[in-house]
């Protein structure tokens, strides 16, 4: 399980900014006069989780909400453990291992309370660092998802959010099962 900040700039990642380096000028290309500065855009988080059976639905964290225990608990671990964990594992949920980082919410002792009493999670202290073979929720999903919603159009949040969930729906499963694997 693991959250994502998507960009609200509407312009899919695509900018006016161009990066001059010493060779382009050498090379003698033509380099634009005028080029807008790079502003971060506004963005959205949203928060989703995989398995080798599948992805969970891709939840949008509430626009300029804080994410306290409280919050985290109820729009994303609740719906993650009561509708998409029993969908994948129906009899045996209570076999599934949470893994997610130590963010503030994640390791706040609400939700430890709330993850002891719902089953299996792997504990702050065994976690292990950011890595391709222990974090693929980063490293695979929320990447190929940035791609994919870069190839798509839209012109709202809501359009925007709708985009995510549709693309992140249509992640290869065979993907995921082998970002497991490693």
């Amino acid at each position: 399980m693991e959250e994502a900040m998507l960009p609200l700039d509407f312009e899919n990642g695509k900018t006016d900014f161009v990066y001059v380096t010493k060779k382009s000028v050498e090379d003698g290309r033509v380099i634009p006069t005028a080029v807008k500065s790079p502003s971060f855009p506004a963005q959205r988080m949203v928060a989703a989780g995989y398995s080798y059976r599948g992805p969970t639905r891709l939840y949008a964290v509430p626009q300029k909400a804080k994410v306290n225990a409280d919050l985290f608990i109820k729009k994303i671990l609740k719906p993650m453990f009561d509708i998409d964990v029993p969908k994948f594992y129906g009899a045996d949920a209570w076999k599934v291992i949470l893994h997610m980082d130590s963010a503030p919410a994640h390791t706040a002792k609400k939700v430890i309370s709330w993850l002891k009493s719902r089953g299996k999670y792997i504990t702050k202290e065994e976690w292990l660092a950011n890595s391709l073979d222990v974090s693929p929720m980063d490293f695979v999903a929320n990447g190929y998802l940035k791609q994919r919603l870069a190839q798509r159009n839209y012109t709202t949040e809501k359009g925007m959010i709708r985009c995510a969930q549709e693309e992140y729906k249509k992640i290869p499963l065979e993907m995921l099962q082998k970002s497991l694997g490693s």
